[in-house]
């Protein structure tokens, strides 16, 4: 199975941690843009995601942006335990 054959089938909640790469944030090139659409899709298709995009940012978002990813999971968690 795939990714998007799974997504529907995923009960909790899911924060999905995007990077965008240097320079893609203001001139995204054909990959930035294909990986973009895939994750809009992965979010449509989990019930219960949310994407946070971190810019300038390579794969290691928790080495690179640790303050605010862990501010993301933060918000997230509180936003979660309120519904």
């Amino acid at each position: 199975l795939t990714p998007a054959e799974l997504f529907p089938q995923i009960e909790c909640p899911v924060l999905l941690a995007a990077p965008i790469p240097p320079g893609m944030a203001a001139q995204p090139d054909a990959w930035q843009i294909e990986k973009q659409k895939q994750v809009a899709e992965a979010e449509k298709l989990l019930t219960n995601g949310q994407v946070v995009w971190f810019p300038e940012t390579i794969h290691d978002v928790p080495w690179q942006r640790p303050e605010s990813l862990a501010n993301a999971i933060t918000n997230f968690m509180m936003i979660d335990s309120t519904t």
